[in-house]
């Protein structure tokens, strides 16, 4: 019980670190927060490393769709892959709340997981949390987890 608390002091710590890396509060502190601990807690690291450099990657397909519009050269091919990588990452999110409480699920389901646009909404935001965490991983050379 000590370790996780501890855990989650680093935890808080380290996303207090990435807020003033990036100079933004996130917007989904808490749930990025309960992914860590879920991954360091059931040694699934690995696949909070590969949502994060998903969420760069969406994050950054993101930004390159809107500035060029489906229009653009490529949009269709960038659309199709920033699919992939958020139904990949959304996959991995599964997997990692997956040993969590009933009250954690159904917060996720709520906010990411429903169809609705809101929820699309919702997981953008994550996303551009989540790129901000790779960033500061890659520019300090600190693993996230």
């Amino acid at each position: 019980m000590d370790s996780i608390s501890e855990t989650r002091a680093e935890t808080l710590e380290l996303l207090d670190d990435v807020e003033r890396f990036a100079d933004r509060r996130f917007h989904y502190r808490s749930e990025i927060a309960t992914l860590i601990q879920l991954a360091t807690t059931y040694e699934q690291k690995k696949f909070f490393e590969e949502i994060i450099f998903l969420a760069k990657f969406s994050w950054s397909s993101y930004n390159v769709m809107q500035r060029i519009g489906p229009t653009g050269e490529g949009y269709a091919k960038l659309s199709a892959e920033f699919n992939n990588s958020l139904e990949t990452m959304m996959r991995l999110i599964k997997t990692l709340i997956k040993e969590s409480s009933e009250d954690v699920k159904a917060k996720f389901e709520a906010l990411l997981f429903n169809l609705s646009a809101e929820a699309m909404n919702n997981l953008l935001r994550l996303v551009a949390d989540l790129s901000w965490l790779k960033n500061y991983s890659i520019d300090t050379g600190r693993s996230i987890v």
